[in-house]
């Protein structure tokens, strides 16, 4: 029996790691990672997003198939922190976006992460936007799955028919003839629309 001589342990080959190998010359962690990912190493941040990206040759997106929150904005997970793709994306080639400001795409796409698709304003614009894409509701577009435009909606106005009628001409419901008769929608053309309905009369 040999007193006092220790058992030498292998240890993992990998620079800087004392653990003890498991198989290959490799401790546990850096064997599973090897195992799942083809490399010992950790994958970065920026490299596992990319590798969720699809490039859309049509529209020129790139399109986010990792995780989403249910607007359909990409998320990714660095470290215990969700942090939105398009911005991470977009602050990788351009650097830090202000916290004031928002990153907003001009391809209407949310799960896009093309930086050459995003621009920065701030909620303001972001919501003006919206609003002229017909994302949201807005001051000038009180509904955003109408197939009204301005025009027509004066028209309705100054229409005395009965709503059945008049939605039938619009290719509408009845509803919708009744929130704009009500005010419900598009209130601010009812101004305008009587005042146009009382030249009529002054012609006639």
């Amino acid at each position: 029996m040999l007193m006092g001589r220790k058992r030498m342990i292998d240890t993992c080959i990998i620079d800087g790691c004392t653990t003890t190998v498991l198989a290959k010359g490799l401790c546990r962690k850096h064997w599973e990672r090897k195992r799942k990912t083809g490399r010992y190493d950790l994958i970065s941040p920026i490299e596992r997003c990319f590798q969720k990206i699809k490039i859309n040759e049509g529209t020129g997106c790139w399109e986010w198939t990792g995780h989403k929150r249910k607007n359909g904005y990409g998320f990714l997970c660095i470290g215990s922190t969700r942090v939105s793709v398009h911005r991470y994306v977009y602050e990788f080639y351009y650097g830090k976006i202000s916290d004031r400001l928002c990153a907003c795409h001009t391809c209407d796409n949310p799960s896009c992460v093309n930086p050459m698709h995003i621009f920065l304003g701030t909620q303001q614009d972001n919501i003006r936007d919206a609003v002229v894409k017909s994302r949201i509701r807005g001051p000038h577009n009180p509904h955003r799955t109408t197939k009204l435009v301005e025009s027509d909606v004066i028209s309705i106005l100054q229409d005395d028919r009965i709503h059945r009628v008049i939605a039938q001409e619009y290719n509408v419901s009845k509803g919708t003839i009744g929130d704009i008769k009500r005010g419900t929608t598009w209130r601010y053309l009812q101004k305008k629309a009587a005042i146009g309905q009382t030249k009529l009369k002054e012609v006639a």
